[in-house]
């Protein structure tokens, strides 16, 4: 037998008993209360997630292209009800969103994760590569300079 809910079984039982006006008014009255319970349920999910959007929204402007250990953030996020839990919970969702970065770190003899902020990670990257490439030209014009010096001289 299929597991019934609540609101199947006063249903059920409200058809069954369709001749007692009391059970049926019972059953009704039941059934109102659990689609109540249901609706308030999921205006409080949704009141949830916007309070957690913000949160999270906090703990990515905390973020910097340097690593950062969960504590130095946590004590960064200025927030009303902020535990420590909330901030390595929304830390995680930025890292699975692939906006920051996890590392593991060692801190006095131990390990510990840090985060840092993977769009300034990327750009300080980019920027690095971009200034390797310019002394990398540099180096070659230099080169082909000297060779140049070089062929006119043996000439």
């Amino acid at each position: 037998m299929e597991k019934m809910t609540k609101k199947e079984m006063y249903n059920l039982i409200a058809e069954k008993c369709a001749d007692n006006a009391d059970i049926v008014d019972f059953c009704a009255a039941e059934v109102a209360r659990l689609d109540a319970k249901a609706e308030k349920a999921k205006a409080k999910a949704a009141e949830k997630k916007t309070q957690g959007d913000e949160l999270r929204a906090a703990v990515e402007a905390v973020l910097t292209e340097e690593v950062q250990l969960i504590d130095e953030i946590f004590a960064q996020v200025e927030a009303e009800g902020v535990t420590r839990a909330k901030v390595t919970n929304r830390l995680t969702q930025l890292v699975k969103a692939g906006i920051a970065v996890r590392e593991e770190v060692k801190v006095e003899k131990s390990k510990a994760l840090a985060i840092i902020n993977k769009m300034n990670a990327e750009m300080q990257n980019v920027t690095l590569n971009a200034q390797q490439q310019i002394v990398a030209a540099q180096e070659k014009a230099k080169q082909d300079i000297l060779s140049a010096q070089r062929d006119k001289e043996q000439r």
